[in-house]
């Protein structure tokens, strides 16, 4: 909060007394005017605060009921009157709803909102981030597939932005990338604010957009709630789509307590200390669907296949008959006793008896869903006042959410089902000291840490011992898979992850004459720690070669009877291997928020940043350079490189250089045109983080074996375990890779993302309550991390010309004599695979390569009415436009390829983006019914408990679908990325069926007749998005209904009711984009019908 305090002639006065007072805690700020007559109050507590202004000579001023939002900017002028400083003038009326004092654009969401606004259970549980589509510009809650994704977080996408690109804080410093793991309870959230443009210089390592929580705390009296809320599916409505409704039930259920530190004849905390602590959890269960597989039949288990039309093959008797293989059926088809594999007849035994008949050769069926999400989050906050210029807070947050999955009928303990038991910390400290009446110093300190262990159900417990396996490096649970249809057996994940962060921010804070200034240096320590243990008591495979003829491989045999042999076509057996990887974080800003004149603010600032290179403590790090000569490639570039020192090594820990350009200046203005109107607008740079962690391809040991003369001589027999001689030590040799994908070094991964904002606005008061803004935003989004837009072994273009004989061996006659040679000794591939510029590997990722560009334009109108007298509204519409090329998850591809089908011209691929959304409007209300006490009606008798304290609010969201790419099989052999069709000129590209006449049947989307097949080795003419062809629109009506019933004068209890796309609309998802799939066009997914949760809280 910041202020001028003039006399009655206009003129500045300095050494003005300015008390704050914060309600609920009564703790008490002091300041006094400078020379230039401006008072300051750097880093409040959001909340609502007295403010007393004093001075000889002069009436005494007091405001009440001044409210500060999180990471506002409030401004309060005060002109003093004469007379005596025991006069007291009491100024009333509410603060202005003009933002005079930044230029920045936002929208907070308050306590009030999240108690009264629809929020949806999803998942887990509510989460804070869940309204965070309620800003303008802001695209995440719905995926490009037109699914529901309702809790939106830091894949929010803002004005353009990419995806992760964006901070979330919690009580001033930021939080883990998933946020919805580690978010505070929702009860615990005094507001949130999302800046999405003209960011002070304090904020970086963003792309342009941060979104700041902030935890209530307690005050002088005690204040608490206990809640629950129900959620039973026999209330929801079916997706459009789905035969039934899903099974779910979920109690979401917590409590807050908060108050003054109080210890009987010891301590009293009033006015100084303060704690508050909340706690949210849920349970839910769900098995939504019954799946049918195959297992063997009771006879088929010892052995007796005699019921199977197939052969059963002894490959003991394998035997060359000339240039062939033959082999002599079993008996009777009836494989003896003493011929089965032990490991084998161990794991049959523990086969469950079979469940089902009449379904042809499917007999067993299970559920498959979520059988139990379970999490609970607890958090505590601590504040204390040393003095009025000592003051600190502690907040700790941690939640444990375990979870168990089943993705795969099958019964125990070879369900696949798994076990996930995510925990996560987030530790925030803050130091405020007074140092001096125009000098603050704020010390932040944080950690952040999210655990991640992955398991099969029934790892960790010795199966791998009590099934007789042999060479098993770790206790993942073995799995083995068929093919004839049987069902595979067993989960072998076995991993562990953990993501940690260390933050320490230091901002001064110095007032002199009308300028705020703020200098501060900020570090964080990111660290990823990493344990992989899965297949490591093996994953092995079996087919119907192991007992079937070899001359007649397809219909004689069978999966199972070879593995009831031990006849092991494949496996896999992974060493357990761990990873320690280290990446810092360096920014330092200067800001200066000058007031050039009474109704002009400028707000100056810059910020340098550095994201060093990351490195692996043991230097288990190595990528491909396409530089480094490859001995085993006849001398080409594009060589294994590996990271530390020692023999073929590169002699440092880090592969790539620390980018030293992340240079941001900002520059913002806001101008009160007059006292009703604010004119705002500025520019500023902004870099994200240059998403480098290290990849340890050629230090895990993977040891895989196979049969090599299809199903012949098995690589070993399953009772024998797997051969010796696995070398778990790195192979540091060049060519380690060659004949495999790769992800390579880049010239640009160690570059910060990069983003220019601007923007310009107007605000009117339109009265007291109600206020308009116009804004126009721009973001362009350059050096986006988008390895996926650069294929850096593509096949030139030109060599189309050659045909199918791009498809030819190179050591084949045809390309003999076409002039073709191998690129290099040993060389073995086709014409297209020498053709590439290193012919050595398959696909090249270039790892965080900075390829992509974008370009958004925004308009919104907004309207807003502050809440009184029981009513509130938020209304706003934006209009549009994102341009460019970007990576398939930065820009919310999901799954489908990206948009990359010529490497050779880039350009082409500059269309709408697949997060474009032209139009969209969103609307929030709140309103009280005027019954009840302190309304005009129904306020006395049994009428004012009946009519009284009903409250509706509601949240309507309108907005076009995102565009739909086009896509089809890629048939040219230049190992390009993605192949499209051609576009037939003239004809519309969108069937334009409305969705309510939609038949997903029959109906399709996109017209099939505006695209044929490009003619033989070319690519087609269709772009990557087109603006009249995209998904459905997105239109839902969210609404609550709450009742509120005063017990007594402290005690109170509020029921509810939430209806999730309350009219039950239906939207048809998953619209098929592939131009060669005879379902091109259709949608075989529908968005999710009425959801229904009924809520109590009991307050106090």
């Amino acid at each position: 909060m910041s202020g001028r305090i003039t006399d009655p002639t206009g003129q500045t006065v300095a050494g003005v007394a300015v008390r704050l007072v914060r309600d609920g805690t009564r703790t008490t700020l002091d300041t006094v005017t400078n020379e230039a007559g401006y008072y300051f109050f750097p880093n409040l507590q959001p909340g609502t605060y007295e403010v007393r202004v004093s001075q000889d000579g002069f009436k005494s001023i007091q405001r009440d009921g001044v409210t500060v939002a999180t990471a506002d900017r409030q401004r309060l002028d005060f002109r003093l009157e004469l007379g005596a400083v025991t006069e007291t003038v009491t100024v009333t009326a509410d603060a202005s709803l003009l933002q005079v004092g930044s230029a920045e654009v936002a929208t907070t969401v308050t306590a009030r909102d999240y108690e009264r606004l629809p929020q949806i259970q999803f998942n887990r549980m509510r989460s804070p981030a869940t309204f965070l589509y309620l800003s303008p510009g802001v695209l995440g809650n719905v995926n490009n597939n037109g699914r529901d994704n309702v809790a939106a977080s830091n894949q929010i996408q803002v004005n353009g932005s990419a995806k992760f690109s964006n901070e979330l804080y919690m009580d001033g410093l930021p939080g883990r990338t998933n946020f919805n793991e580690t978010a505070p309870p929702v009860d615990a959230v005094g507001e949130f604010k999302l800046q999405a443009n003209q960011l002070s210089a304090e904020y970086g390592n963003t792309g342009s957009a941060v979104v700041t929580f902030t935890v209530k705390s307690g005050t002088n009296d005690f204040h608490g709630l206990l809640f629950d809320i129900f959620r039973n599916e026999k209330l929801d409505a079916r997706s459009f789509l789905a035969p039934t409704r899903s099974t779910i039930r979920q109690n979401e259920f917590g409590a807050t307590f908060g108050g003054p530190v109080l210890l009987p004849g010891l301590y009293n905390g009033k006015d100084r200390t303060f704690f508050f602590f909340a706690y949210t959890g849920s349970r839910k269960r769900g098995l939504d669907q019954i799946q049918r597989r195959r297992l063997p039949t009771p006879d088929e288990r010892l052995g007796d296949f005699s019921g199977n039309t197939r052969l059963i093959y002894d490959p003991a008797t394998t035997r060359s008959e000339g240039t062939r293989f033959i082999r002599t059926p079993f008996p009777g088809n009836v494989i003896p006793g003493n011929r089965l594999d032990p490991v084998a007849l161990r794991v049959t035994e523990l086969l469950p008896p079979l469940n089902l008949s009449g379904a042809g050769v499917l007999n067993f069926q299970d559920f498959i869903g979520e059988r139990l999400l379970d999490p609970d989050v607890y958090l505590t906050r601590i504040d204390h006042s040393f003095a009025p210029s000592h003051r600190v807070f502690g907040t700790y947050n941690h939640t444990r959410i375990p979870r168990q999955n089943v993705t795969a009928a099958m019964a125990d303990p070879f369900s696949d089902r798994t076990f996930q038991f995510i925990t996560s910390h987030m530790i925030r400290g803050n130091y405020d000291w007074v140092a001096a009446p125009t000098v603050l110093n704020n010390l932040l300190v944080g950690f952040n840490q999210f655990r991640n262990p992955f398991r099969g159900f029934y790892a960790n417990q010795g199966f791998a011992e009590r099934f007789g396996i042999r060479g098993a490096v770790g206790d993942a649970f073995p799995s083995f898979g068929f093919t004839d249809g049987y069902a595979p057996l067993g989960r072998n994940s076995l991993s562990d992850s953990t993501e940690s962060s260390f933050i320490v921010k230091n901002i001064a804070n110095w007032t002199r004459g009308a300028h705020v200034f703020k200098f501060g240096v900020e570090y964080r320590q990111n660290l990823r720690w990493s344990e992989d243990q899965n297949a490591s008591a093996g994953a092995y495979s079996f087919n119907n070669l192991g007992t079937a003829l070899p001359t007649s491989p397809n219909n004689t045999g069978d999966a199972y009877a070879s593995f009831l042999l031990g006849q092991v076509h494949s496996a896999t057996l992974n060493l357990p291997f761990t990873s320690r990887a280290r990446k810092p974080y360096w920014g330092f800003f200067v800001q200066d928020d000058v007031r050039l004149t009474p109704k002009l603010t400028l707000n100056l600032g810059v910020r340098y940043e550095i994201t060093q290179a990351p490195w692996e403590l043991d230097d288990q790090y190595s990528l491909v350079d396409l530089s480094t000569p490859n001995p085993a490639a006849g001398g080409r570039p594009g060589a294994s490189v590996f990271a530390g020192s020692g023999q073929g090594r590169t002699g440092s820990s880090r592969l790539t250089d620390t980018g030293y350009d992340a240079f941001g200046p900002r520059v913002g203005f806001a101008w009160q045109l007059t006292s009703r109107t604010v004119l705002r607008g500025g520019y500023g740079l902004f870099y994200a983080d240059n998403g480098i962690f290290p990849v340890t391809t050629g230090f895990r040991t993977i040891a895989g074996f196979q049969t090599l003369d299809q199903g012949i001589t098995p690589p070993f027999v399953l009772s024998q375990g797997f051969p010796g001689g696995i070398n778990p030590n790195p192979a540091l040799e060049p060519g380690l890779l060659n004949g495999q994908n790769v992800t390579s070094r880049s010239g640009t991964m160690g570059l910060m993302p990069r983003t220019q904002n601007w923007s310009l606005s107007v605000q009117r008061e339109l009265s007291r309550n109600w206020a308009m803004e116009l804004s126009y935003v721009a973001n362009r989004n350059t050096r986006q991390t988008a390895a996926g837009m650069i294929n850096e072994n593509q096949v030139h273009p030109r060599y189309l010309a050659l045909g199918g004989l791009l498809t030819q061996n190179i050591n084949s006659a045809a390309a003999r004599e076409a002039g073709f040679a191998p690129p290099y000794p040993g060389f073995n591939g086709s014409v297209a695979q020498a053709l590439r510029t290193y012919p050595q590997y398959l696909n090249i990722t270039e790892q965080s390569a900075k390829a992509g560009t974008t370009f958004y334009n925004g308009f919104s109108a907004r309207i807003r009415k502050r809440y009184s007298a029981g009513f509130t509204v938020d209304a706003h519409y934006t209009l549009s436009r994102n341009m460019g090329y970007a990576d398939a998850g930065a820009a919310g591809f999901g799954t489908t390829n990206n948009m990359l089908q010529d490497n050779f011209n880039r350009q082409l691929e500059y269309a709408l983006l697949p997060n474009d959304v032209p139009h969209a409007f969103v609307v929030q209300y709140s309103y009280e019914l005027p019954f009840g006490p302190g309304k005009p009606l129904a306020n006395t008798g049994v009428a004012r408990h009946l009519l009284g304290g009903w409250i509706l609010n509601a949240i309507h969201r309108y907005q076009c679908g995102v565009p739909l790419p086009i896509l089809m099989n890629n048939s040219l052999p230049l190992f390009n990325r993605v192949l499209r069709p051609d576009i037939v000129s003239g004809t519309n590209l969108a069937t334009g069926i409305a969705v309510g006449d939609f038949e997903p049947n029959s109906d399709r989307r996109i017209n099939p007749e505006a695209f044929r097949n490009p003619a033989p080795f070319t690519f087609g003419s269709a772009g990557p998005a087109y603006h009249d062809l995209r998904q459905f629109p997105v239109l839902t009506e969210d609404f609550s209904i709450l009742k509120n019933t005063n017990l007594t004068e402290r005690f109170s209890v509020e029921t509810s009711a939430q209806f999730i796309n309350a009219l039950n609309r239906h939207r048809f998802t998953d619209i098929n984009v592939n131009f060669t799939n005879p379902a091109f066009g259709r949608a075989s997914g529908s968005n999710i019908g009425r959801i229904i949760t009924l809520g109590l809280k009991l307050k106090f």
